[in-house]
């Protein structure tokens, strides 16, 4: 069963059920399409292999980071995949609803129902700075309500969610992660 609706002129959203993948047994194969420019975004579902722990639904895959994407992943999560015409998968996601991260942080007031978290975004390290992880937040943006925040994992981390012009907020540990913040 597919269905379609338009959400404006560059973006479509489709729902299908895919046939078997390689991992159906530990996957619920529905997925959700959206496209911008040339980027797609398709949600994956992971099984439900204990309560509040559900299997990551990536297969191996040696051009991303294998100890991000495969196992499992506590808490609610969502799992998103990118795709580009002629690349085939270009970046990954992880997505923490309801977030309370930014608890931790003195200059930041997280909503009471928490936050939509970037918890893990990854593109291809062949792809990198060609616009992709540009193009996957704008689309995690628009899938996923909203406000949205993410850690920083590093340097090039802050520089890429600054260019996006997310708020940076500090987090009172020197060692933690700074917080960035999307200004809605």
């Amino acid at each position: 069963m597919t269905h379609s609706r338009s959400l404006s002129r560059t973006r479509r959203c489709r729902v299908e059920r895919l046939p078997a993948l390689r991992r159906a047994d530990r996957l619920d194969a529905r997925r959700v399409s959206i496209s911008f420019v040339n980027v797609s975004l398709v949600r994956l579902e992971g099984e439900q292999v204990a309560p509040g722990v559900t299997a990551r639904p990536f297969t191996l895959d040696r051009r991303f980071r294998n100890t991000w994407w495969v196992g499992t992943a506590k808490g609610a999560v969502e799992f998103c995949s990118f795709t580009a015409p002629d690349l085939g998968e270009v970046a990954r996601a992880q997505v923490k609803l309801g977030s309370t991260l930014g608890e931790a942080y003195p200059t930041y007031t997280p909503p009471r129902h928490g936050s939509t978290e970037i918890d893990l975004l990854e593109v291809r390290p062949d792809l990198q700075r060609r616009g992709f992880g540009s193009d996957a937040v704008r689309l995690l943006l628009v899938e996923f309500p909203g406000p949205h925040i993410a850690a920083s994992l590093d340097a090039q981390s802050d520089r890429f969610w600054l260019s996006l012009a997310w708020k940076r907020h500090d987090h009172p540990n020197e060692r933690g992660s700074a917080l960035f913040v999307h200004p809605h």
